[in-house]
């Protein structure tokens, strides 16, 4: 006992030691970086900012769609450029120090942030614009796939080396690429990958591995701005456990435990410390601000969404050419091999690669305001999720040297038992489909206490979940009255008092109800009003909601819209589903393979 508290205590100092250096040297590079001399004037940096401010804070690709100012026109796509951050990204790495150098590094334009990007950015940009630093990116985040492609080939084969390319192009490249924010943790994970596999037996000694993840943790503090951290412990983890061979279901989940823990410490360890270092250096009381902070993107943010809504709002970004094609291949092969193997497949490595998958989940629940505000490049978190369960599936045919066993019989039974359960799931999945016009720029129009504004909308879903008008009123009494009719029926009447309308805004009409005619007719009128007036906003919109007719104001046509927005509640379209199902199939197999080793040790032990 004593020789185990003396062994730890030296391993908790050596983590220590291991992270205060790391302060300082992230503090140095910091400080190296703002010595070097650059202008904001100098001809790369208004290049940069010239190609920045030429296409917008969220431009979409893989066509290069120039931002137009609408925040919900570009939450639908997963192909978005945060351009809004690299250009903080590079106002940051060319502010003036004005000699005050450790100030300059100790409060970035993201003061909660390391902003450790400075030191590599900065002396960069001396040499090159934004433009050619994207190029540079691509070429640079291609040959590490390349190289860790070629490592995972020769150490287990070829199926290995595609399942990295596919978690690659399951990250969206052609976004990592051209986005400096989104390359980060792609970079880490990578680089700490290739290190493990390349320096395998060192890492393997007296669990050295460990210090890797620990040192994983901190860069990504260093480096990140909150994107999709959690893959910098998954994916050279996931690695870990595919290149180990022969070990028992306990070992694997102490090594999972031990690396998130290793990897939590570095992480949280390396941001408490930038506040630590900000006290001390500048003298300064951040506490507050971090809690703050912390509170705002966790759980407790004050957010009204629920962790499902979440899930489903990032799971949506996934929706895309790359994921379909990727999974759907993969697919085949499982089949192709399991028809080559008679359905027998191990399943011994399957539950701790199901942990790895839940982890992301675990991430969306916790960071839930975060990552639904962030979805456009927080949904990449799911790579952990698609990360594990491929490996799943590659081990249970591939592994030959994991012992347990389900047979050739029994897995051909299990397989197709996956199919039939894959798509009765598919068919449940229901989720929220919106029509949205972008509500920009509105114009009010005066509805005067006796005039009606109509409009008729022809429903492009059964279930309709509610819609959005804009209103706006003087202060005073009075009152709007919107009543929807289904048909000749009445079905919803809603009273909204000037009151809590003065501010103007787009107020949410719930129906949540099934329609069963084919039309649903909008009327709303003021009433109750003396010398206050109501307003109501007619929109043009960047974008058309087709089922919505032309306003009515008393019988004569309005231009533009007065619905801003409907939701429904639906089955996903062909392409939404077919994804779902293809990624179904793979949460199932590995549950269900889960499952059965679970209970064949407690049959084992109960014979």
């Amino acid at each position: 006992m004593r020789e185990f508290l003396k062994k730890g205590t030296a391993a908790v100092f050596r983590y220590v030691f291991i992270l205060i250096l790391a302060m300082a040297l992230g503090l140095f590079c910091l400080v190296a970086a703002y010595i070097i001399p650059l202008s904001n004037q100098s001809g790369n940096v208004l290049e940069s900012v010239r190609i920045l401010e030429e296409e917008g804070w969220y431009p979409v690709i893989p066509y290069i769609q120039k931002f137009t100012g609408v925040f919900g026109s570009y939450q639908e796509s997963p192909g978005i450029l945060d351009n809004y951050t690299d250009e903080l990204m590079i106002q940051t790495s060319v502010v003036n120090p004005e000699g005050n150098y450790l100030r300059a590094a100790m409060i970035p334009s993201y003061p909660r942030y390391w902003g450790g990007f400075v030191a590599v950015l900065r002396p960069v940009l001396c040499i090159f614009d934004y433009g050619e630093i994207r190029m540079l990116n691509i070429l640079l985040q291609m040959f590490l796939v390349v190289v860790l492609a070629m490592q995972l080939y020769k150490r287990k084969g070829k199926v290995w080396c595609f399942w990295i390319l596919s978690i690659y192009a399951l990250l969206t490249p052609y976004v990592l690429g051209l986005s400096l924010q989104n390359s980060c943790i792609f970079y880490i994970s990578i680089c700490g990958t290739i290190a493990l596999l390349w320096k395998e037996s060192f890492f393997e000694k007296e669990n050295k591995y460990l210090y890797l993840f620990f040192v994983l943790g901190i860069l990504t503090a260093y480096f990140d701005f909150l994107t999709y951290p959690l893959l910098v412990w998954a994916l050279p983890l996931t690695i870990w456990i595919v290149i180990s061979n022969q070990k028992r279901l306990v070992d694997y989940l102490k090594e999972i435990l031990l690396t998130g823990i290793c990897w939590a410490f570095g992480y949280a360890g390396m941001w408490a410390g930038k506040w630590v270092l900000a006290g001390m250096v500048l003298h300064m009381n951040l506490s507050d601000i971090l809690l703050e902070r912390i509170e705002l993107h966790s759980i407790y943010g004050g957010t009204d969404i629920s962790f499902f809504e979440n899930l489903s709002n990032n799971l949506g970004k996934w929706i895309n050419a790359q994921t379909i094609c990727v999974l759907f291949l993969w697919c085949i092969w499982f089949w192709m091999m399991s028809v080559k193997h008679k359905g027998m497949l191990h399943i011994g490595k399957s539950i701790p690669f199901s942990i790895i998958a839940c982890g992301s989940i675990a991430w969306y629940f916790v960071m839930r305001y975060h990552t639904n505000m962030h979805s456009f490049f927080t949904h990449r978190l799911l790579s952990v999720t698609l990360c594990a369960i491929l490996a799943a599936c590659i081990c249970m045919m591939e592994d030959e040297q994991d012992k347990s066993v389900i047979s050739a019989k029994t897995g051909r039974i299990l397989i197709v038992a996956v199919l039939f359960v894959s798509v009765f799931i598919t068919l449940q999945c229901k989720q929220e489909l919106n029509s949205h016009n972008g509500s920009i720029p509105p114009q009010n129009i005066l509805l005067e206490e006796g005039s009606f504004i109509t409009e008729t909308i022809v429903p492009k879903h059964s279930y309709v979940k509610d819609f959005g008008v804009g209103l706006i009123a003087d202060e005073g009494e009075g009152e709007y009255l919107i009543e929807i009719y289904e048909g000749n029926d009445l079905l919803i009447e809603k009273a909204i008092p000037f009151s809590e309308t003065t501010e103007g805004g787009i107020f949410t009409i719930p129906i949540e109800k099934k329609i069963k005619e084919k039309e649903l007719t909008v009327c709303i009128t003021t009433q109750k009003s003396k010398d206050a007036k109501g307003y109501v906003y007619i929109a043009e919109g960047q974008y058309v909601v087709s089922e919505c007719s032309e306003v009515l104001m008393d019988d004569n046509a309005l231009g533009g819209q007065l619905t801003q927005w409907i939701s429904y509640i639906g089955l996903p379209g062909g392409k939404e589903c077919f994804n779902y199902f293809l990624m179904i199939i793979g949460i199932v197999m590995v549950l269900c393979a889960d499952g059965y080793f679970i209970a064949n040790v407690f049959w084992m032990k109960n014979r």
